[in-house]
């Protein structure tokens, strides 16, 4: 969860790629459902760790920056 990004594939074909707290935000996502799946406790765990790495993320990082390093990454895979 400690992360900028995580990419989550499927069947060989990148599915989901973007900040962990926002890929947590989507319900019906596998990255959410994988972490679900850890148990309720430690999902719990997991989303507060998520939220709290993505507000030090965007707080060390101007938002118009943050869009530029997914956009430059996205392209670089």
């Amino acid at each position: 969860m400690d992360s900028d990004m995580v990419l989550v594939m499927s069947a060989g074909s990148l599915v989901e790629y973007n900040h962990p707290y926002l890929l947590l935000k989507n319900s019906d996502g596998i990255f959410f459902k994988m972490v679900e799946q850890t148990g309720k406790s430690t999902a719990e765990a997991l989303h507060k760790i998520a939220a709290e790495c993505y507000k030090k993320y965007i707080d060390e990082d101007d938002e118009d920056d943050i869009y530029n390093k997914r956009a430059s990454s996205v392209t670089d895979l």
